[in-house]
C-alpha cells in the first residue's frame, strides 16, 4: 500500500531535471549576449567600419519634405568649393576601387586577419540612430550629417593610412 504522504520521487527528479535545463539555457542565452555585446563593443576592421556606416547611416538616411525645409534664397559660396560646370567622370568606378583596392591593402590584407583599428559597431548603431531620428531639412543638417556619417570616419582611415610606413 502506497503511502500519500510520501514525496513523488520521480516527479521531484523530472522537475530538478526541467530546473536545471532551464538554468543551462539561460547560462547560454546570457553567455550569447554577452558574446555578441563583446563584438558589438569591440573595434571595427575597414570592412565591419564601411558595412557598419552603411547601414547607420546611409540606409536609414531621410530627407524631409521640400515645405518643411529651410527656405529663402540660396546664399552665394563665400569660402566654399563651387563648379562652375559639371561634367560626366566616366571612369569615376574604376578610380574608386582603385583607391579602395589600395587602402585594403594596408588595412585588410590578404592571409592575415583585418586589424581592428576604427569605431565599434556599438558607436556607429548609436550615432547613425541619432542621425536617423532627424530628417535632412536644410544645409546645416546635411553638413552635420556627412560629418558625423562620412567625414570623421575617412579621417579615421587616413591617419590609420599615415601610421604605416609604405602606405
Amino acid at each position: 500500500m502506497a503511502d500519500n504522504s510520501s514525496p513523488d520521487y520521480e516527479a521531484l527528479c523530472l522537475r530538478a531535471e526541467a530546473e536545471r535545463r532551464r538554468e543551462a539555457e539561460l547560462r547560454r542565452q546570457a553567455e550569447e549576449r554577452e558574446a555578441e555585446e563583446k563584438v558589438r563593443s569591440q573595434p571595427t576592421t575597414l570592412g565591419e567600419l564601411i558595412k557598419g556606416c552603411h547601414d547607420s547611416f546611409s540606409r536609414p538616411l531621410q530627407v524631409g519634405t521640400p515645405s518643411r525645409s529651410t527656405k529663402g534664397s540660396i546664399p552665394p559660396p563665400t569660402g566654399k568649393y563651387c563648379p562652375m560646370s559639371l561634367r560626366f567622370w566616366s571612369n569615376c568606378p574604376a578610380q574608386l576601387q582603385e583607391i579602395y583596392d589600395a587602402v585594403s591593402t594596408y588595412l585588410q590584407p590578404t592571409g592575415r586577419d583585418a586589424p581592428r583599428l576604427f569605431t565599434s559597431l556599438h558607436v556607429l548603431n548609436e550615432l547613425g540612430r541619432r542621425y536617423s531620428s532627424r530628417k535632412l531639412r536644410s544645409e546645416k543638417d546635411l553638413e552635420n550629417y556627412e560629418r558625423a556619417a562620412v567625414e570623421d570616419h575617412v579621417q579615421d582611415i587616413i591617419a590609420e593610412l599615415c601610421k604605416i610606413p609604405d602606405a
